[in-house]
């Protein structure tokens, strides 16, 4: 098959699957998706698919080997070298990628239907979200004061903040008199690619894009936060001041002693550290990003102790205590940069109370007496 592209022929026969993915992602993708999603994307088809069809042509590819990789890496081939298969999200998101490709490939005649709309990927079932009760969040204030970065945990208790977002503010971001802030930018660490080791690359933190475009918001704050904030920038400013020259100052909220900004992983260890202090994590207890499973039979645990803490779990708390507040449900969805509504009201719904009566009470008043007797 011929196919007529910018004024030059191509043999299509002759594109090899992984040819066409790279060519798709540099050409087509990348101008239109963020950073981190072109990082992941690239490692998909050089990690994932290219040993797995290496000179395989594009044409050749049918959907049952499409379902067969899916099935595979359902299972095995992490490239961690950690037991089981990819995440449920994680195949999920390589769909979507190979999916994208397919169409663009029909657009351009190189292959005749999209062959991954048949394919069958595991459904995402939504994670058991953990909620700090009100003593836990009291307590975990509390501890958080006693350290250098608590300051990010009491924010994003009254925030709802994503951690990426957090760790990327400036103070250029916070309007202290005006009381609010505005939620601009994201920070992530990113593969290079380059390796440092043979199951290790290289990585560069980088200042990205929120997560969507509902993500720039503003965000109101209450009076303890701005006041708390402020005291945040006295001992930062007596740290620059003990750094001298050797202060880079990048105009970041949370930094180390020298100005540089912190990434998620380094902030991890300080707040799990808070959160031993704080009695909502075990000392021997691992992160829940590095924990592999494996078939160990445990003492029975409360719910709590089910489903672990982690940073998200800030999020939710806020989430909820808003709404057991009385907070609407549009004005939380915009403080949390959710896409729609409908995200708020799904995630929770659990902190909705059941009003049923005390709303249809509210029509009572248009009850006609004089139809009462023909009812």
């Amino acid at each position: 098959m011929l196919s007529l592209k910018n004024g030059t022929y191509t043999n299509s026969n002759n594109i090899l699957f992984i040819d066409w993915l790279s060519k798709w992602l540099g050409n087509y993708a990348k101008p239109n998706i963020k950073l981190a999603t072109y990082t992941s994307y690239e490692t998909y088809i050089r990690g994932h698919l290219k040993p797995y069809f290496s000179n395989i042509k594009l044409q050749s590819v049918s959907a049952e080997m499409l379902q067969k990789f899916f099935n595979y890496k359902q299972n095995n081939g992490r490239l961690d070298n950690r037991e089981g298969g990819l995440s449920t999200k994680t195949l999920k998101n390589m769909y979507n990628m190979l999916h994208a490709s397919f169409k663009q490939a029909y657009i351009n005649g190189l292959v005749q239907t999209n062959i991954v709309e048949t394919i069958r990927t595991p459904k995402i079932f939504r994670k058991e979200m953990r909620v700090l009760t009100r003593e836990e969040q009291n307590k975990l204030i509390h501890v958080a004061r006693n350290y250098r970065l608590g300051i990010v945990v009491i924010l994003d208790l009254f925030t709802g903040m994503r951690l990426g977002e957090i760790l990327a503010l400036r103070w250029c971001d916070v309007d202290l008199k005006g009381q609010n802030l505005i939620v601009r930018n994201s920070i992530k660490r990113l593969s290079t690619h380059e390796k440092v080791s043979k199951n290790q690359n290289k990585t560069k933190l980088i200042l990205d894009t929120p997560k969507s475009q509902t993500s720039y918001r503003e965000i109101p704050l209450l009076s303890p936060i701005v006041k708390e904030l402020k005291t945040h920038r006295k001992k930062q400013k007596i740290e620059i001041q003990l750094a001298g020259k050797f202060y880079i100052n990048k105009d970041f909220l949370f930094c180390n002693q020298i100005g540089e900004p912190y990434d998620q992983k380094t902030f991890w260890k300080e707040y799990s550290l808070m959160l031993i202090d704080a009695g909502l994590r075990d000392k021997k207890e691992k992160p829940i990003r590095n924990k592999i499973k494996k078939n160990i039979k445990s003492k029975p645990k409360s719910h709590a102790d089910k489903v672990q803490v982690t940073f998200h779990t800030l999020r939710h708390t806020f989430a909820t205590r808003a709404i057991e507040q009385g907070m609407e449900i549009p004005v939380l969805s915009k403080i949390l940069g959710h896409a729609d509504i409908s995200t708020t009201l799904n995630k929770y719904c659990h902190a909705i109370p059941d009003r049923k009566r005390e709303n249809m009470e509210k029509i009572e008043c248009l009850y006609d007496d004089s139809l009462d007797g023909g009812i």
